[in-house]
C-alpha cells in the first residue's frame, strides 16, 4: 500500500507541469511536527523553518524542531524538495534530506516523504507533508513524521 502510494505521488509528480517557484526565492515560517511509531508515544516537535529555491523548482529546507517529550530536547534536519506544480496554487513535491535528534536518545538518520503546499495567497503558502525518518540507532523505532506549516515567501 505504501509503496503504491508513493508510486502514484511520483507519477503525478511527472506528469505535472514544473513548478513557477522562482531561483533564489526564500520562505520563513513555523512548522509543527508529530512523530508517531517512536516506541513510547506520540510527540510533538515545534519550530522555525527556512526554505531556500536553489534552482526553479528545487529547494533547501533546514528545521529545527524543539521537542516537547520529556527526555528529549531537538531535531535538527536539511530536506531537499523538488516542487512540482500540480494545479493553479498546488504544488507537490517528494522529500530526502538528513536529520539529527535527541528523541529520547541521539539518533543520526535520513528522511524520506512526500508533501504538498497550496498558495492561499501572493505571499503565503500553507504545508502539509509526511516523511519517514529511518534511524541508524539499531535499538530505535524509526518514526513517521507527519508536518503543518505556514510559510512567507520573500
Amino acid at each position: 500500500m505504501k509503496k503504491t502510494l508513493f508510486l502514484s505521488i511520483f507519477l503525478l509528480a511527472a506528469v505535472s507541469g514544473l513548478s513557477a517557484q522562482e531561483k533564489g526565492r526564500w520562505a520563513l515560517g513555523p512548522m509543527v511536527n508529530v512523530y508517531a511509531n517512536t516506541g513510547v508515544g506520540g510527540v510533538v516537535g515545534i519550530g522555525p523553518v527556512m526554505r531556500y529555491n536553489l534552482l526553479d523548482g528545487l529547494r533547501i529546507e533546514p528545521s529545527v524542531m524543539i521537542l516537547t517529550a520529556k527526555g528529549s530536547s531537538v531535531d535538527v534536519a536539511c530536506n531537499l524538495h523538488y516542487a512540482f506544480e500540480v494545479a493553479r496554487n498546488w504544488y507537490l513535491y517528494p522529500i530526502a534530506g538528513i536529520s539529527f535528534n535527541d528523541l529520547y536518545k541521539f539518533a543520526f538518520g535520513f528522511n524520506l516523504g512526500g508533501g504538498f503546499d497550496y498558495s492561499i495567497a501572493y505571499h503565503w503558502d500553507l504545508t502539509l507533508n509526511v516523511k519517514w525518518l529511518g534511524q541508524c540507532a539499531s535499538s530505535r523505532r524509526n518514526p513517521i513524521v507527519s508536518t503543518v506549516g505556514l510559510f512567507y515567501k520573500f
